[in-house]
């Protein structure tokens, strides 16, 4: 998809091939095409990955390196041109009578990545454990 500039008069009848070129504007702003513009504070990328960091499905995460237990490293597939904000979901195994509180840690790595890391927090111990989760960025 390519970004056309568009005008239109008031009143003009807007024909087929204007929605077209308009459609094909909506597609290179949602793709990110060169030259279309940059929406700011939408997601723009995210995952969602197995305990093992298998990407099951994504958009613009090229890759997940699980470096040690309860650690993710993820490659953004295009770098963040600007500072970005970070959301986690996870699924935990833990049934309701486990009395640990969990939370999640991310560390921008640079614009093309970041490492997260999810711990377990209790009574009698701290430790990272290994989750199945949903990473959501976007710039602000």
């Amino acid at each position: 998809m390519t970004w056309t500039n568009l005008t239109f008069s008031s009143g003009a009848i807007l024909t087929a091939s204007n929605m077209n070129a308009l459609q094909n504007n909506f597609s290179a702003v949602a793709s990110g095409t060169s030259g279309a513009p940059d929406l700011v504070s939408i997601n723009k990328a995210w995952v969602v990955f197995s305990a093992n960091g298998h990407i099951m499905n994504s958009e613009n995460v090229s890759s997940i390196n699980h470096a040690q237990l309860g650690e993710y490293q993820i490659t953004w597939g295009k770098s963040f041109t600007a500072s970005y904000g970070v959301t986690f979901g996870d699924v935990t195994p833990a049934d309701a009578s486990d009395a640990s509180v969990r939370g999640f840690r991310g560390f921008p790595s640079a614009a093309t990545g970041i490492t997260v890391t999810y711990i377990a927090y209790n009574p009698s111990a701290v430790a990272k454990e290994d989750i199945m989760g949903t990473i959501a960025a976007w710039e602000v």
